[in-house]
């Protein structure tokens, strides 16, 4: 390739948390190095943002202000998701940031097995992944690539998941990962379905099969009934304006069950980095919660963010004691409704192909994940391990019985 960046091996230390530079890559222009320090990561602020508005693809997850976030209350917390140690990539023309892979090292430990991850900062919250890329896109992402190849007695394993179709990254990772012969695989990820916005939610619901729209009417009908009782629904769009909605949100999902045990429960384990999100993301309108309460109490909420004209739906939980009304998935229409109104184009359900996704949504977008190993026997061995074995183990329901923790994407 024309861009690339080779680095100085007799400045990067076996810890991660010094840092390593590369050097001017020929007649390219272009240096890439490693922020590693919180001190240095805040201060990518400005560039960090103008690199992800000049993206054709919005990603609040992306932005900024998520991925301080995370790191500043789940990254530095060693319980959630094991140990981790920033790993950003900026590449600069001069004086000039063109590039940068919001990365870190995570070391996942189980039964044993301890591995480092290569993979993007909040990879396992993020729904969508990319690198933050301005001009020269293919040049930049080259130098990006090979600069984590030649420093690659950093990690064991590289992990990049989540990867929106549009993005040109997987292929260019996929080329220059073959031209150094570093083992790698290009998968689909996890689909995200969605339900383009053109009518509201009668005009949605008349698509249904007829079962299904008996079901819906029924329940509605129902909900309707129990209004006498103090059951409202509304979107909150300006959620950092009711200071107890994060901590009435973890109450609701303490209560979640999934196929009859205890669901996921990040907002409550990571309510800090909620508390944090609110009231950075909330200003600039990028938030929105659909809400069922029944008087002071919370029912169910649907938390997500609005992204261009698309609405995405990120997380949802509801009071299993009204779990025979569906009360999640009856915020849905809602949500339709909402969108239409407003005149979004789109409802992105987010990753994962979950049944009730696919009673509303036709289509799905797809995702990628690009996977990346070393060629000595360790690395490969971690790699099977990871890559291979670990899924086996969740799809056959064994991973419970082994110790393993909730997965619901294999990525722990």
């Amino acid at each position: 390739m024309a861009f690339g960046a080779t680095a100085r091996r007799t400045n990067l230390q076996t810890d991660p948390t010094h840092q390593a530079t590369a050097a001017p890559p020929g007649s390219s222009g272009l240096t890439a190095q490693v922020v590693a320090s919180e001190a240095d990561f805040r201060s990518l602020r400005d560039d960090w943002n103008a690199l992800a508005s000049s993206s054709k693809f919005q990603n609040v997850f992306a932005s900024f202000d998520w991925a301080w976030g995370w790191w500043h209350h789940v990254g530095r917390d060693e319980s959630i998701l094991g140990q981790k140690s920033l790993f950003i990539v900026v590449v600069r023309t001069r004086d000039r940031v063109v590039g940068i892979a919001p990365l870190m090292i995570r070391k996942p430990s189980r039964q044993g097995l301890s591995v480092r991850k290569l993979e993007f900062i909040g990879s396992t919250f993020n729904d969508y992944n990319d690198f933050l890329l301005g001009e020269s896109q293919p040049a930049v992402l080259g130098a990006l690539a090979r600069f984590m190849i030649e420093n690659e007695h950093f990690w064991d394993i590289v992990d990049f998941r989540s990867f929106p179709n549009s993005s040109p990254s997987p292929g260019i990772l996929r080329e220059t990962f073959a031209e150094f012969a570093l083992p790698h695989r290009l998968a689909p990820d996890d689909p995200c379905p969605y339900v383009p916005i053109t009518t509201d939610w009668e005009g949605v619901l008349k698509t249904l099969p007829y079962d299904t729209r008996s079901t819906f009417r029924k329940k509605a009908h129902r909900l309707q009934r129990l209004k006498d009782q103090g059951l409202r629904m509304r979107i909150i769009e300006h959620p950092q304006d009711e200071t107890e909605l994060v901590a009435r949100m973890a109450e609701v999902e303490e209560r979640k069950r999934v196929h009859g045990l205890a669901g996921n429960r990040f907002v409550r384990a990571t309510r800090g980095f909620f508390e944090y999100l609110f009231k950075a993301l909330g200003p600039a309108g990028c938030l929105s919660v659909a809400v069922m309460e029944q008087g002071d109490r919370l029912v169910a909420y649907r938390l997500g963010f609005r992204v261009g004209r698309k609405i995405w739906d990120y997380t949802t939980a509801f009071d299993p004691a009204l779990g025979k009304l569906s009360p999640g998935t009856m915020l849905i229409p809602q949500l339709i409704d909402y969108a239409f109104q407003k005149g979004f184009e789109e409802l992105d359900f987010l990753r994962g192909d979950e049944p009730y996704k696919r009673r509303f949504a036709k289509s799905a977008h797809t995702t990628w994940r690009v996977m990346a190993w070393k060629r000595e026997a360790a690395s490969r061995w971690k790699a099977f391990m990871y890559f291979r074995l670990r899924p086996f183990l969740y799809r056959q329901r064994w991973a419970s019985l082994l110790g393993l923790p909730y997965a619901p994407h294999g990525e722990v």
